[in-house]
């Protein structure tokens, strides 16, 4: 027999903040988007070591698999000067620049406002005034935000 609910208040942590953005216990979708966005922040830290290593002898797997700044811009001289094509560098650098956005639209789907009023500290007249300019901008500059 599943544990009953918890409400908002036992929810709560010390202080009185929310300690997740959901409320009462997390069913495993808000653990499979904690634990992407966990593992997001950390992929490019554990792949650090292969900068070095694959930098001059394989810069396209290197742009696939990290997709870091250091990546996309070897592959842009490369480009530059004629060893490899600017359309595999760029077309290299997409997937691993988009491999978490999924994640962060899923959290966003599921968690909404909550989850910057997690960010922000709790909910307070301070957090209400950010979030009324956070809506603001989004409505005045969010469709050509998700052009460019």
């Amino acid at each position: 027999m599943p544990a009953p609910a918890a409400t908002e208040e036992e929810a709560r942590g010390p202080a009185g903040r929310q300690p997740l953005p959901w409320h009462g216990r997390g069913e495993r979708a808000d653990w499979v988007i904690l634990g992407a966005i966990a593992v997001s922040g950390l992929l490019p830290l554990a792949l650090l070591p292969l900068v070095p290593a694959l930098l001059t002898s394989h810069p396209a797997l290197l742009e696939l698999l990290r997709g870091s700044t250091t990546a996309i811009i070897n592959m842009g001289a490369r480009a530059r000067v004629g060893e490899t094509s600017l359309a595999l560098a760029v077309l290299l650098a997409v997937p691993s620049l988009m491999m978490f956005d999924w994640a962060f639209w899923w959290a966003g789907r599921r968690w909404g406002d909550r989850v910057f009023v997690w960010l922000l500290g709790g909910s307070s007249p301070r957090t209400e005034r950010r979030l009324a300019r956070l809506h603001g901008i989004e409505s005045r500059v969010g469709p050509f935000a998700v052009v460019l």
